[in-house]
């Protein structure tokens, strides 16, 4: 029969059936009434109880050891494979070792691993990491000689929309009684698209605004004449002759007449590439736009199915809209943050340690 009895229990019982000298009637009373408020065992248990004593004594010492030595050697060889391969899964290293996939689960439980997610990061190239070092080091001379100096900056992005945007199914759930087999659809056979310029200064949003679908230096500049006058209208003037703005250097931005327009504008205040502050390439882990605004806003858009053009313009603009003034407070705190462990990781990555 399954002993299903804790220890104590079980030692319980067999020194009261003891105590009856035998009597596995009476030991049952005498239980009863020593234990009102525990599990009553049926008085058969009595004597099985004390048969598996006497058979096999209270502790099968020999035994365990083999056992202990059995699972020793699993463990072992368990975890010399994850040693060896810490990318595997549980299910190859199953089918490698001859393992239930359970087991396999156990011994890296009580070995405290846990399955950590690989970090997408941006790809470096030679060179790459002196610049951002020399550019997070301005960053924080400047906020030394002025605190508030990432406040003036303009900071600006681009970013394009689609109609199926970026979901992330791993962490999208229906809790339900039963399985309701929810879908969510990814593919169209009618596609739309729209690109989206959004500006950060201070504790103010600028935009949205929706630019061509192809961006070129041209229509960059059109953009910049038409539109950049009206973004300062609640901005005293005295705070617009000291901003700076920040640009990450795509080709729209880089074309000679872009760049007349900011020295004309920006005279000696502007991040970009050719700029009188470089802004270092291949770095949107640097950029507040990159590492919070657009995650922020898509997250938001793309709760449910997009349907046409329009209503992914207003949602953008409805998400815009959602963006708080501790959302930037904390941000600005964020790129004085990143710049300093970009310094201390030699411009390598760091955003796995974020």
């Amino acid at each position: 029969m399954p002993f299903t009895f804790t220890n104590s229990e079980q030692a319980d019982i067999h020194f009261i059936y003891g105590f009856a000298n035998g009597n596995s009637r009476y030991a049952a009373r005498e239980y009863r009434r020593r234990f009102p408020n525990r599990r009553q065992p049926h008085h058969s248990v009595f004597m099985s109880i004390h048969r598996r004593f006497a058979n096999h004594g209270l502790k099968n010492v020999h035994g365990d050891r083999q056992n202990h030595r059995g699972r020793d050697r699993i463990g072992d060889g368990i975890l010399r494979e994850f040693n060896r391969n810490p990318i595997t899964s549980t299910r190859r290293a199953a089918v490698a070792l001859g393992i239930s996939q359970s087991k396999i689960c156990r011994v890296l439980k009580w070995d405290h691993r846990h399955p950590y997610h690989f970090q997408p990061v941006q790809g470096l190239y030679p060179g790459d990491a002196e610049r951002r070092v020399n550019y997070c080091r301005w960053v924080l001379n400047s906020v030394q000689n002025n605190r508030d100096f990432l406040s003036n900056i303009l900071w600006t992005d681009e970013s394009c929309f689609t109609r199926r945007g970026v979901i992330n199914f791993h962490n999208m759930h229906v809790w339900a009684h039963e399985n309701p087999h929810a879908i969510r659809p990814r593919s169209f056979q009618h596609e739309f698209r729209t690109n989206v310029w959004i500006g950060i200064y201070g504790n103010h949003v600028f935009g949205p605004y929706f630019l061509p679908q192809r961006v070129n230096s041209e229509n960059f500049l059109q953009f910049l004449d038409e539109e950049h006058g009206n973004m300062w209208e609640d901005i005293p003037l005295n705070l617009r002759g000291q901003s700076w703005i920040q640009l990450d250097g795509c080709p729209a931005h880089y074309g000679r007449n872009v760049r007349n327009w900011l020295n004309n504008n920006y005279p000696r205040r502007w991040i970009g590439r050719g700029g009188p502050v470089a802004w270092p390439p291949r770095s949107p882990d640097l950029t507040p736009l990159d590492f919070f605004v657009w995650g922020f806003i898509k997250e938001k858009v793309y709760t449910t199915p997009v349907n046409t053009l329009e209503e992914l313009e207003n949602r953008i603009r409805d998400a815009c809209n959602e963006i708080r003034v501790h959302h930037l407070v904390t941000l600005r705190r964020s790129i004085v943050r990143r710049s300093e462990m970009c310094i201390e990781k030699n411009g390598l990555h760091f955003e796995q340690s974020v």
